[in-house]
């Protein structure tokens, strides 16, 4: 049974996946690293499917889109982990480690 609906993080927000993949400053901290590493810039979205787009870039080949959206999922991927590492086994959550583990994964 849910204890709250506020964000198990921050205790400031309502916990839906926007917030804690996207507006939750660990999270927002993780993306301006990834956007520096690609050597990016852009404003995110806090919609899912819109933050998503914006790692397909038009006029590109689809094989830099296709490493872009896998970079994609393995941000998020490696946020949402450390989200469970931290509720499930009093995990600190590190910014830069979520980031070194997903550039990993990517």
């Amino acid at each position: 049974m849910l204890e709250s609906l506020l964000c198990c993080l921050c205790g400031a927000n309502e916990e839906t996946r926007s917030h804690l993949l996207f507006g939750y400053r660990i999270a927002w901290l993780v993306w301006n690293l990834c956007l520096e590493w690609l050597g990016l810039s852009s404003v995110f979205y806090l919609a899912f499917v819109s933050h998503f787009l914006q790692f397909n870039i038009h006029e590109t080949p689809t094989s830099v889109n296709l490493i872009l959206e896998r970079v994609w999922i393995a941000m998020v991927s490696e946020i949402w982990r450390h989200r469970n590492k931290h509720i499930f086994n009093g995990g600190v959550i590190d910014y830069s480690e979520i980031f070194s583990m997903a550039q990993l994964k990517a």
